[in-house]
């Protein structure tokens, strides 16, 4: 089975893909500041797309922002960017005949999914990343961004939950 996880931010949203419990492709989406929102979004759709069509995950992980009621114009993007991402997945599997299989996983679920737990955000960033390197090798080299660190523990997540069948 394959898992597609993703940290959804509309500068640069992280996604990491596993299959059989290891990293098969992951990276980032990254926009520009200076271009229109609307061809941000483009770009973004545009990339996850083509990842779902190339590497055909069968479930789906997206952070879900949960910020105790404080929305504010920067949150708002990027839930809109998670609803981007949702909606390709969903439209990939109507193209595909498969079933929606889609986990919105919150940031303190997917940090319980490599022992990182409640951690206060600042000390939780460099546990996940320390972590994710220990799991995956591969991941441990300059370059690899927080987003990306991110992703892998949402996919790690959501290949938990769809082993269970909780999915």
């Amino acid at each position: 089975m394959k898992i597609i996880g993703c940290d959804p931010s509309l500068t640069c949203t992280g996604y990491a893909i596993l299959e059989d419990d290891k990293i098969i492709c992951y990276g980032s989406v990254k926009t520009n500041a200076d271009q229109d929102i609307k061809d941000r979004y483009k770009i973004i759709f545009d990339e996850i797309w083509g990842i779902l069509n190339e590497y055909k995950p069968d479930v789906m992980g997206v952070e879900s922002q949960y910020l105790n009621g404080i929305m504010s114009n920067s949150i708002l993007k990027i839930v809109e960017v998670a609803g981007i991402i949702e909606g390709s997945f969903y439209a990939y599997c109507e193209n595909n005949k498969l079933d929606k299989r889609f986990l919105s996983v919150s940031p303190n679920e997917a940090k319980s999914a490599i022992g990182v737990g409640k951690l206060p955000r600042k000390e939780s960033k460099e546990a996940v990343k320390k972590m994710i390197c220990l799991m995956y090798k591969e991941l441990d080299k300059k370059g690899v961004t927080q987003d990306v660190y991110d992703a892998v523990s949402i996919a790690i997540f959501t290949n938990d939950n769809a082993k269970f069948r909780l999915i």
